[in-house]
């Protein structure tokens, strides 16, 4: 089953109304010097071609014109006003906020210096509502708003168009009015995006309303006003979801371009919004002639806006989201390219404080997702959750946007989660998942997508833990969702399929019929609700497939099998052959032939089965996970088939993708998990190179390269480095340095950006680990540094006596002999897996008084052929590394030179977890990880008195010639003796369970 999650785009931004500083092209000029004529000719030289060094000359002449002032008020504050101007266009160039507060405190005082029956004071009036406003929108200082809101307010009531004293001045009053009542219309749109009060919205609509009816067609603001009105009423569908609101804004949008000059500088507002009001009618109608008509509006805004205008990031962002929602729905890759692309200019025009600039961070983040998520490259998740994490630090958090943010970072940790295993960016994403929904508003249209996500994010945890509360959690919280789901939209199907996967994890865990039922139902719901052409179609049918083969399990009956072969087919037809999730899906339809090969020993579904199986592991864009799990999947079909080569040969491959499968980057506890999922690989490995070519070396290196890997990580890490300090101590330094970085335990939980530090910097250290052993190993002498055993190191190290490897599969049973001379295979053909695994079953270790004597008498048949096990002290059965003593705490020691550790307390060498028979995780090994060079273990508990006996009979032999100096084979030796001395008493020879487990690991 798939987790169809949904990833919330910022909303797209209205750009601020075509309202501009008065004067507003610099046409009133200052009666005056020649500093302020230069001034005005520079300023609109700028304006025509965007060239910042003319606007550098402007502001200089307008400070040299304000020092050389008349003792005139009226010129001095036309003088004043000219360089906030002047400063405030810097300010919005530049995102520089020192510029707009010193343009603010010149329009204030040019304010307090003009009467108040000046036609001129509305200008000034205007320019410092716009400057605080603009303040607002940089700082979010609530003040600021309402302090634009009361000044514009103020003057247009108290400024009557009969007014005695204007005279001529009446156009200049009317133009200034408009402006002024512009920007009361803008303000108290900031201030509803900010506060959410309808009542702010309702009066900005009114006054664009009253000005639009009010104005001719030929007016030269009635395209401002009627973009105004639209941006207004699109605000308001927003809010209501009513689409009426979005119609006439579309309608007003159209009429404002077609009024406005190809070559009017507002062009380029009145295209972008009509274009983000087309992106809204797209997601509501799914009509894709909106979706192209607002790409082409997009496209043209970007293109007529000059590349040095503070608004070019804003419309590229737009066209962005709208290649976006585009490839989305066609799955085109070039559109999410070009989509990153335009977001990355986007990002590079903007200014480093810039307002916007978290949104258009974020939104790069969404779209490097979705590259993700087609192309499955891990590096397009890592920038994506970074960008998340500077676009959270880079928003105020009482900014109406930071809940999307949050929200996009915990679906993007999930998602990680999902690619690494790695539970604590599971634990993150539950964590800021609530967070986000918690400041989400009731009715916001947003908050069913976030429950869909927060209600998958616990569905992974319980699979992971087995917590039934968060699976309950999780189908409640999926049942909210779907409830506030409008039904025409298009997500309603992917959340359905959710709540299905919760509800078949639901009857997995009660083994409740009616459970699968429900699942079955909502998912054949989904479907219905799905058209063929959204992206989760293909996941719904994949869903819908899994839950028909789990009804086929538990009544036998062929026919839910094969409708559900047959929505499997569909899901693999509707994904695109390089899509990662293809992977799965392959796997899926893989295993379901197998399922019919069963019963209906068709060979053409077993070839099948083997093919888009094979297929599946060859989809190189999935996780290396996925892969591994396609390959064991063929493997145990090739099996049955016979096919000893082909199934060698995927061994083979699949080996070379542990490394990537499992990582330092993923705890203790994580590499138990991730390594479980594909337990048995090795050892099918090592048997699969005995038949098909005979070497007992190289099947021998198939073992090593599989088994062990968690524990072999740990010891390869804390492998003594005296020579390489005597030779190299730089390089050492280094060595141990990054080691200690690598493999240092988390402390706690941290806060979210320290955890991400954390996690990155540790993702940086492994990078630098490795090159720096790359290094080591180009230094003469050192070149198998951290290879393992050379095959001549094996041979040297069976000098005191042959080392012995036993491996049984189905395939064969085998014991490897390394002796002095060589390696040799011995077929252990009276030991297969069936019989092994009729004596693991007896647990003749966990003897009774009542049944010791008869448990006794079988162990003593049991040991012909026990003497290679070695496998946990008393453990948490499915997690080893959680051992009471504890194994974690041992492999946690950075460092020990210890020569010996005698262990006899109970079951230290006995590993419980079925799931990791090819790891040797166990307080022993423990012991080794953490530097001892022998360890002496139990593999099942004894008698006081026998471990007394032991112990004292082991140390007699070993120090027996009264030093402390031992070799290695006087260990192995020592133990040996000890054990079989007991063995040989009276009252203990025909009961081995008392003396059989000691068992000694080390060189």
């Amino acid at each position: 089953m798939e987790d169809n999650t949904h990833m919330h785009e910022s909303p797209v931004l209205d750009e601020a109304s075509a309202r501009s500083e008065y004067p507003a092209n610099c046409e009133k000029t200052v009666p005056g010097n020649m500093f302020s004529d230069n001034a005005i000719h520079f300023f609109q030289q700028f304006q025509r071609l965007g060239r910042e060094e003319d606007l550098e000359e402007a502001i200089r002449n307008a400070k040299s014109a304000l020092k050389e002032t008349v003792p005139s008020k009226s010129i001095d504050t036309e003088r004043l006003n000219l360089l906030g101007v002047f400063l405030k266009a810097r300010s919005s160039l530049k995102g520089a906020p020192g510029d707009l507060a010193e343009a603010i405190e010149l329009f204030t005082k040019a304010v307090e210096l003009t009467p108040n029956n000046h036609p001129t004071l509305i200008g000034y009036f205007n320019n410092l509502s716009s400057s605080l406003e603009d303040r607002y929108t940089l700082f979010g200082h609530i003040d600021d708003l309402e302090e634009a809101i009361r000044l514009s307010r103020q003057v247009i009531g108290d400024t009557p168009a009969s007014h005695p004293k204007l005279g001529d001045h009446i156009d200049d009053l009317e133009e200034a009015i408009s402006v002024l009542q512009q920007a009361v219309d803008a303000a108290l749109e900031s201030r509803y995006r900010r506060r959410g009060m309808i009542s702010d919205l309702e009066c900005a609509i009114r006054l664009s309303r009253e000005a639009v009816e009010k104005l001719s067609d030929d007016d030269p603001n009635f395209a401002a006003w009627l973009n105004n009105l639209a941006v207004k009423l699109e605000a308001r569908y927003d809010a209501i979801n009513e689409l009426n609101d979005l119609e006439e804004a579309i309608q007003l949008s159209h009429k404002a371009i077609t009024v406005t000059p190809d070559d009017h500088h507002n062009i380029a507002i009145y295209l972008d919004n009509l274009a983000n009001q087309l992106g809204t009618r797209y997601r509501r109608t799914r009509n894709m002639d909106d979706l192209e008509d607002a790409i082409r509006k997009s496209r043209q805004a970007v293109e007529v806006t000059p590349r040095s205008d503070p608004h070019l990031a804003a419309r590229l962002h737009h066209l962005g989201i709208h290649l976006s929602m585009r490839y989305g729905r066609k799955n085109e890759l070039s559109d999410i390219e070009e989509a990153i692309q335009v977001s990355y200019k986007a990002i590079a025009t903007t200014p480093e404080n810039h307002p916007d600039l978290a949104t258009w961070l974020d939104g790069l983040g969404n779209k490097l997702t979705a590259r993700y998520e087609r192309g499955g490259a891990a590096d397009d998740l890592e920038e994506a959750i970074r960008l998340s994490y500077e676009a959270i630090q880079a928003m105020p958090v009482n900014h109406p946007d930071f809940t999307s943010r949050l929200y996009n970072l915990g679906t993007r940790l999930g998602m990680r989660y999902n690619h690494s295993g790695n539970t604590r960016d599971l634990e993150e994403s539950i964590k800021v998942s609530y967070r986000a929904i918690k400041a989400t508003p009731e009715d916001d249209p947003n908050l069913p997508g976030r429950l869909n996500n927060l209600g998958n994010r616990l569905l992974s945890r319980h699979e992971r833990t087995g917590e039934p509360n968060d699976l309950d959690e999780a189908i409640q919280i999926s049942y909210q969702a779907i409830k506030i789901t409008p039904e025409s939209h298009p997500e309603l199907g992917s959340r359905m399929s959710n709540l299905g996967n919760k509800l078949k994890s639901k009857y997995c865990w009660a083994k409740d019929i009616r459970y699968l039922d429900e699942a079955i139902k909502v998912s054949y719901q989904a479907i219905e609700a799905t058209p063929d052409s959204n992206p989760y179609f293909a996941a719904c049918l994949h869903n819908l497939a899994d839950k028909l083969v789990s009804r086929y399990n538990h009544t036998g009956e062929s026919v839910e099998l094969e409708k559900a072969i047959q929505f499997a087919r569909q899901a693999v037809e509707s994904t695109p052959e390089n899509h990662p999730d293809v992977s799965v899906r392959l796997r899926a339809l893989g295993a379901m032939l197998w399922g019919r090969y069963g019963y209906s020993c068709d060979v053409e579904n077993m070839e099948e089965a083997i093919r888009v199986s094979r297929q599946a592991f060859y989809t190189t864009s999935a996780t290396p996970l996925v892969r591994v799990q396609a390959a064991s999947l063929v493997l145990e079909m090739l099996k049955e088939q016979g096919d000893y080569e082909a199934a060698h040969s995927l061994c083979g491959e699949a080996l070379q993708l542990l490394p990537h499968v499992h990582n330092r980057s993923l705890s203790l506890q994580d590499q138990q998990y991730v390594i479980s999922l594909f337990s048995g690989l090795a050892t099918h490995a090592c048997s699969l190179s005995l038949e098909m070519e005979g070497s007992a070396a190289r099947a021998l290196d198939c073992l090593e390269r599989g088994r062990g890997v968690i524990i072999g990580l740990i010891m390869d890490d804390r492998n003594d480095t005296v020579e390489l300090r005597a030779a190299h101590p730089f390089l050492c330094t280094q060595y141990e340095r990054l080691l200690f970085e690598v493999n240092a335990p988390a402390e706690g939980i941290p806060a979210e950006a320290t955890a991400e530090i954390e996690y990155r910097r540790r993702v940086q250290a492994i990078k630098e680990l490795e090159m720096c052993i790359e290094g080591i190993r180009q230094c003469p002498g050192f070149e198998s540094f951290r290879r393992g055993p050379t095959t001549q190191q094996m041979k040297d190290a069976s000098d005191g006596g042959s080392i012995i490897v036993v491996n049984i599969t189905t395939i064969r049973s085998d014991a490897i002999v390394i002796s002095p001379v060589g390696f040799t295979s011995i077929p252990l053909n009276q030991i297969g897996a069936a019989k092994a695994q009729s004596w693991i079953s007896q647990n003749l270790t966990a003897a009774s008084p009542s049944n010791r004597g008869a448990k006794n008498k079988a162990y003593r048949e049991f040991l012909t052929w026990l003497w290679h096990c070695g496998l946990l002290l008393q453990t948490v059965s499915d997690e080893p590394i959680q051992d009471i003593l504890t194994v974690r705490k041992m492999c946690e020691i950075h460092r020990t030179l210890g020569g010996l550790a005698y262990l006899s307390a109970c079951s230290t060498a006995e590993n419980q977890a079925a799931k990791l028979v090819d790891e040797v995780i166990h307080v022993v090994s423990g012991f080794q990880a953490a530097g001892f060079r022998h360890v002496i273990g139990c593999l099942w508990p004894s008698e006081d008195d026998v471990c007394v006996e032991v112990a004292g009979s082991f140390y007699s032999e070993l120090f027996q010639k009264n030093t402390l100096d031992y070799s290695d084979r006087a260990v192995a030796l020592a133990i040996h003796k000890a054990a079989s001395k007991v063995s040989r008493n009276p009252e203990y020879r025909r009961r081995p369970l008392h003396w059989a487990q000691y068992v000694h690991y080390g060189a």
